[in-house]
């Protein structure tokens, strides 16, 4: 699912950073393509529904 707040993550996050959602209103639908596992971040590598625009290293 994708909420509001990610919006905050996309326009303002920094390379490695990850999303977590707090709240907001939900938006609708987002998918996403596991391609990894972080062992540092304990977080999983993915690629968006959005292409490669925008998102913390353009990495969407």
């Amino acid at each position: 699912d994708f909420y509001s707040d990610f919006y905050t993550y996309w326009d303002h996050g920094k390379p490695g950073d990850v999303y977590i959602n707090k709240g907001g209103s939900l938006l609708g639908g987002h998918a996403v393509l596991l391609i990894g596992w972080d062992d540092n971040k304990e977080a999983y590598l993915c690629k968006n529904s959005w292409g490669t625009y925008g998102g913390p290293n353009n990495d969407g």
